[in-house]
């Protein structure tokens, strides 16, 4: 809604609808970067986070910088 009107939602690309219908939010495995969606880079001995907007590492590994060791 936009005063008395209403206005497209703009996606990017990698970028869906949010729930509500008034937004949008990165695709799993992308993060929000100003107005549009970064790729996330899982190294070596990670996974995507629970959000799908990070990473963190396997268990039995520790973050070491961008890595996992």
């Amino acid at each position: 809604k936009a005063g008395n009107s209403c206005s497209r939602v703009m996606i990017p690309t990698n970028g869906k609808l949010n729930y509500f219908g008034d937004g949008w939010e990165c695709e799993r495995g992308y993060y929000q970067t100003s107005n549009s969606c970064s790729q996330v880079m899982v190294p070596a001995n990670a996974k995507l986070n629970y959000f799908g907007d990070g990473w963190e590492c396997k268990a039995g590994y520790s973050q070491m910088g961008d890595s996992c060791l």
